[in-house]
């Protein structure tokens, strides 16, 4: 049983389980209880195109994690302790309140020694978060400080939505998960900060996060350009092309797939059915339908 994110999206509220539906619901999103306790668990989700954001309690037990292709779960804790444990036992790293884990496409092993444990799990789309920052999470890394402010945005604006009747149908909803999605780009990147010295300079890492944040904010735009993207970061074109390059991306890859995520997101539920391809195309900041669906395909 497995939860496909691709679906129409749907939010879940006040969701209690125990035992065999309890482990079930778990093993549905990439957590599968190992020791077979008799859990109990409360969530609210919101799921849909591939993003979840959850707000998850569960009573103590031993939960393998493992990572979904493309995906990367952001995983907050809240209450509780517990151990990551990867490598076959050799990386072993404690998670509690002012950790979190950032799991790629690996897998680890989550142990919960206290009576239970309270976390948010975001999922996003691995192409969201920066080249340089990819490489350095690799298959997990357990951040150990992350900065409360950043923390605190997330859980905040996440109690908002999950405390709420949430409009599924709202043309503002793609700009919500948009939005989230940026929240654990900030947790991961505060998270990271200074982890990359030896491989890129800091100019580099500085220039290369603040040009993904302009690309979320721009790539909308038709008129948005590589151009565009060196006069708002004030360097030249050719600085713009060496920043991307050292992160093993560029910017026009990075712009393309940015309009992608906005296009995928225009392409569900009521919203995507009230849209035509061309009006996807242009909201998503896409000449026409034509170069939005060869940017589709090649960022599948």
């Amino acid at each position: 049983m497995t939860v496909d994110p691709s679906r129409e999206p749907a939010l879940r509220r006040g969701v209690s389980l125990r035992g065999a539906a309890a482990i079930g619901w778990l093993e549905a999103r990439g957590s599968s209880v190992t020791d077979r306790a008799d859990v109990s668990l409360v969530t609210d989700e919101l799921t849909g195109d591939g993003f979840r954001l959850a707000r998850l309690w569960h009573t103590a037990a031993v939960v393998e994690m493992t990572g979904a292709v493309g995906s990367t779960r952001v995983v907050v804790p809240v209450e509780g302790r517990t151990f990551v444990v990867a490598e076959g036992g050799r990386a072993r790293s404690e998670l509690a309140p002012g950790a979190v884990l950032v799991l790629g496409e690996g897998a680890v092993e989550v142990t919960t020694p206290d009576p239970s444990i309270a976390r948010f799990e975001i999922a996003l789309e691995s192409g969201m978060i920066p080249g340089p920052l990819r490489e350095l999470i690799g298959a997990h890394v357990v951040l150990a400080d992350v900065p409360v402010s950043f923390r605190a945005a997330l859980v905040s604006a996440a109690n908002a939505v999950l405390n709420t009747d949430v409009d599924l149908r709202s043309q503002g909803l793609p700009a919500l998960r948009l939005a989230f999605s940026h929240l654990a780009v900030a947790i991961v990147s505060a998270g990271l900060e200074g982890a990359g010295r030896e491989r890129f300079s800091l100019r580099e890492l500085a220039l290369q996060r603040r040009a993904m944040e302009v690309i979320a904010e721009r790539a909308r735009d038709p008129e948005f350009t590589i151009e565009r993207l060196a006069q708002e970061l004030r360097i030249s074109e050719r600085y713009v092309h060496r920043v991307f390059s050292a992160a093993g991306s560029s910017p026009a890859l990075e712009i393309r797939a940015a309009r992608a995520a906005v296009a995928r997101s225009y392409s569900e539920g009521a919203v995507g059915r009230g849209l035509t391809a061309e009006e996807r195309a242009r909201l998503a900041g896409f000449a026409n339908a034509t170069a939005m669906r060869r940017a589709l395909r090649r960022t599948n």
